[in-house]
């Protein structure tokens, strides 16, 4: 059982696969580990998500009269990232007695998680930085970039082997991604020497799925035989979801469909901007580390650590709009000498986040989102022009 230092435990509420892995890649940062996770849908109660159960609401419930009886207070954390949806589950937990309730965002601020790394629980990786798909918005900017780009092999090995030595291979998840990852025709040997690195890890391969149906045998024998699972996003692309799951369930691949619900009822997913870019900069730039959700992850690409992807890519957008946003960030993992030495490192601001804004204030109102679309590749997408 964990406890932080007030002795609360931690709930998490919402089992969907993308909010559910921000949440707890978000308590990896402090590490902080949940108890269980909540959810009304009880196709999901007694599952396992991330190694934790996924229980009813009745189960909450007889755990917070449990609580109150010991006189206890524990965190409740809401994975959902939308004000809406937030506010319609506080209502739903009104009436538990000793739970302290969170948004992600309200427990990443007050915890200041962000200020003060204490391990890096998911790494992700670029098989490919281009896409064959191209999302609106894509807070990774692979709609920029020009040409095919590819993380270089032996580069790849070499820097997965240094970070493997750095973290005392002590790493959660990682996350094979881009871009579309599949482009990468070399992919099963980049899944090898992953798992070679990291033989404990969850090694998560990211894709859009349109083209599994298409690839080689090998491939599937691959992610069985390295215990890859391949987790597919559902955008607003009409694909054989029967087929797909067919498939990867005759070769044994574990799998997990992002969104599901949306692809079952045909309909498209919201884009929102994690962050906008201000081109003139002035912001607070410590300010914006503590607060920024949508842009902390953590990216290894060609010898850095990044904790933010648009500090990872942005040179694509300044290729592409000839502007001349700071570029130089990220932690090189050959000039530090400790992991710890990497976490306080990973913990400053970025000089990106001078000229940048992280969107919490506009993730509050879901107008902020729009329908999934092929980008029109339009400098507002990731920028705010206004404030040129």
């Amino acid at each position: 059982m964990f406890t932080d230092s007030e002795e609360k435990m931690i709930v998490l509420y919402g089992a969907g696969e993308q909010n559910l892995r921000m949440a707890i890649s978000l308590l990896d940062i402090g590490e902080y580990k949940a108890e269980f996770v909540v959810d009304k849908d009880e196709r999901k109660w007694g599952i396992s998500k991330y190694e934790l159960e996924v229980v009813s609401l009745e189960r909450m419930h007889s755990f917070d009269e449990q609580m109150n009886k010991e006189g206890r207070k524990y965190d409740l954390l809401i994975t959902a990232r939308t004000s809406t949806t937030v506010e319609e589950i506080r209502k739903q937990l009104s009436s538990l007695k000793n739970a302290i309730v969170y948004s992600v965002y309200e427990y990443m601020y007050e915890k200041a998680l962000y200020a003060n790394v204490k391990s890096i629980g998911t790494l992700i990786v670029h098989l490919a930085d281009h896409c064959n798909l191209n999302c609106v918005r894509c807070c990774h900017l692979s709609p920029l970039v020009k040409n095919e780009v590819f993380y270089d092999f032996e580069k790849y090995k070499k820097d997965l082997k240094r970070y493997s030595v750095l973290c005392d291979r002590k790493l959660q998840e990682i996350q094979l991604g881009g871009g579309e990852p599949l482009l990468n025709s070399n992919c099963e040997e980049y899944i090898r020497i992953t798992r070679e690195c990291f033989p404990e890890s969850r090694i998560v391969l990211m894709t859009n799925g349109i083209l599994l149906k298409k690839m080689p045998q090998s491939f599937f024998d691959s992610c069985r035989d390295n215990d890859i699972v391949v987790s597919i996003t559902s955008y607003g692309v009409k694909l054989d979801w029967n087929g797909i799951k067919k498939l990867l369930g005759e070769n044994e691949v574990a799998y997990n469909i992002a969104n599901e619900e949306d692809w079952k009822d045909d309909r498209s997913k919201k884009m929102e901007r994690p962050a906008c870019l201000i081109l003139n900069g002035g912001e607070n730039a410590y300010k914006n580390n503590v607060r920024c959700l949508g842009a902390h992850i953590y990216i290894l690409n060609n010898g850095k650590v990044y904790n933010c992807a648009y500090s990872a890519f942005i040179s694509y957008f300044n290729n592409y709009y000839g502007t001349k946003l700071p570029d130089e960030d990220g932690v090189n993992i050959y000039e530090v000498n400790t992991y710890e030495e990497l976490l306080y490192e990973i913990s400053q601001p970025n000089k990106l986040c001078e000229y940048c804004r992280p969107n919490d204030s506009v993730r509050k109102d879901a107008s902020d989102a729009v329908d999934w679309r092929i980008s029109p590749r339009s400098i507002d997408e990731w920028a705010d022009c206004g404030e040129q």
